[in-house]
């Protein structure tokens, strides 16, 4: 149960919460282009990977 709530605190910290919302803004700006699929948006998401 311990590991379960560390777990939890770990995932809900705000630099995680804000790296989460950048990821999905993201893939949401990816999917709504027109001809743009899904492996082609990761091809032009690479570079911006650490």
């Amino acid at each position: 149960m311990e590991l379960i709530a560390a777990a939890i605190s770990e995932a809900f910290e705000p630099v995680r919460l804000l790296l989460l919302l950048t990821g999905v803004l993201a893939g949401l700006v990816v999917g709504m282009i027109p001809g743009l699929s899904g492996i082609f948006g990761m091809a032009l998401l690479v570079p911006f990977t650490v």
